[in-house]
């Protein structure tokens, strides 16, 4: 994930230490290879780190992959590409001995550009001050499993670095050939993924082949605001402590939900968080802007996460005291489950009724710690959704009559499941209920593999 920083920020940063009084520091410089053409300056970052602690230097890598340390102690250093998979080796810097032929191979990567309808950059929450960038991540997952490349964030301006899955033989990277699946896996609030292409092949539609040699074109990625409009959720938060030492915290509020839908190019279900984020000003207060109709959480310094649920009014005055609370280590997939539970449908009095249980292949050590879900769908609109019991137990959903998608997934979850992971081990089954029919079903779960198996219907 790259920084999101302004350049001022940027250059304060990476500001470099002279080498002690007395000591005559050298020149290292050197040159990263395997950018792809057409990278703009700064997407790298190459840091020297001295081994045993003390000195760190930074500096960008420009277009060329090239950088530069002047004035450095001498001493033994790491160095640091800092970016995908950041490669590093060992430096010796010696007193009177410039080193200027440094040399890191990068694993291989494809350029990216993502941008808004239009043109433009990234969309941004308006507040005072400096405001980051909204999120945008992606992720690459291996058509038929294996490894994956998650987390991927364009920079504000909207380019990015894909890392392929690679092997490392000695100072060379061979990228794991095949098809990716590239899908947005957190949105900006208020946008939706308008087009996403690399050349000619619509990435939406068909993955994205990595082959040797590696290609040369970039994958561009079109957003889109959606229909909805958006409303302004704007408060202040009190009792903000005041910083400690030199260092000035930055604060932030943020408001983010999670939609589970079923994604048009793999087939199943998965996780897309939509956030906004902003600095707060110095008296606390903030002001989000372009939040789109939903349930969010929203969060802020030593602030519990809020449920905050926004319809087509503005939002203002909020309020609330930053006096700290340690925050339970819950992720917001929890939060939004436990604050906005499933209201299941009204339905008439002769509602037909699904009655389903678990079971697991005694022969199969399952994961420790997962819950089991069942969802139902009528034309990918989610009618309700039940977490199953215990094995063997049983639970019931009462419908009206009508056709349905039933899909049953598992999601990982630590000991006390205050963390489900994303939907995986999926499996669907098309039903059409009668007034007053009973269906009885088992869900099959043996290792990875899920049925659901139609045990009666009367």
């Amino acid at each position: 994930m790259f920084l999101r920083i302004s350049l001022a920020l940027a250059l304060a940063l990476l500001a470099q230490s002279p080498a002690p009084q007395g000591v005559q520091g050298v020149r290292v410089s050197g040159r990263v290879v395997g950018l792809p053409p057409g990278t703009p300056s700064g997407m790298m970052r190459a840091n020297m780190a001295r081994q045993g602690g003390g000195t760190v230097l930074e500096n960008l890598i420009d277009a060329d992959g090239r950088f530069e340390f002047a004035n450095v102690p001498p001493g033994q250093y790491t160095l640091h590409i800092i970016g995908p998979l950041q490669p590093s080796m060992p430096v010796t810097v010696a007193a009177g001995a410039d080193i200027t032929n440094l040399s890191v191979t990068l694993p291989p990567l494809i350029l990216g550009h993502a941008t808004v309808e239009g043109g433009g950059s990234l969309p941004r929450q308006a507040s005072g001050g400096t405001v980051p960038p909204a999120t945008l991540q992606l992720e690459a997952r291996r058509v038929g499993g294996g490894a994956g490349v998650d987390n991927v964030t364009p920079r504000g301006d909207g380019p990015f670095l894909l890392p392929i899955a690679s092997l490392r033989l000695g100072q060379l990277w061979l990228p794991m050939q095949g098809e990716y699946w590239l899908r947005p896996r957190a949105l900006p609030i208020g946008y939706e993924l308008k087009s996403m292409t690399f050349g000619n092949v619509d990435l939406m539609k068909q993955p994205l082949a990595v082959a040797l040699p590696m290609s040369g074109q970039t994958i561009e990625i079109v957003l889109a605001k959606t229909q909805a409009s958006g409303v302004h959720v704007s408060g202040r938060v009190k009792d903000i402590p005041a910083p400690t030492g030199n260092l000035t915290p930055v604060r932030r509020a943020s408001l983010a939900t999670i939609r589970t839908a079923t994604n048009p190019q793999m087939g199943k279900l998965v996780d897309t968080q939509y956030s906004a984020e902003v600095l707060l000003n110095a008296d606390g207060f903030f002001d989000l802007q372009g939040i789109t109709p939903g349930r969010y959480i929203l969060q802020a310094p030593g602030v519990f996460g809020m449920p905050l649920e926004v319809g087509t009014s503005d939002i203002n005055q909020l309020e609330f005291s930053a006096a700290s609370t340690p925050e339970p280590g819950t992720n917001l997939l929890f939060k939004l489950q436990t604050a906005f539970p499933i209201t299941p449908p009204v339905v008439p009095n002769k509602a037909a009724t699904i009655v389903v249980s678990e079971r697991r292949d005694p022969t199969i050590i399952d994961v420790e710690g997962s819950w089991g879900y069942l969802r139902v769908t009528a034309s990918d609109a989610l009618i309700d959704e039940k977490r199953l019991p215990l094995e063997r137990a049983r639970t019931s959903i009462r419908l009206a009559s009508g056709s349905y998608e039933l899909i049953s997934f598992t999601r990982l979850c630590n000991g006390n499941c205050g963390n489900p992971g994303a939907p995986l081990d999926e499996c669907r089954l098309s039903v059409t209920l009668a007034a007053g029919e009973t269906l009885t079903l088992d869900r099959v779960l043996a290792g990875a593999t899920c049925t659901l198996r139609v045990t009666s219907r009367r």
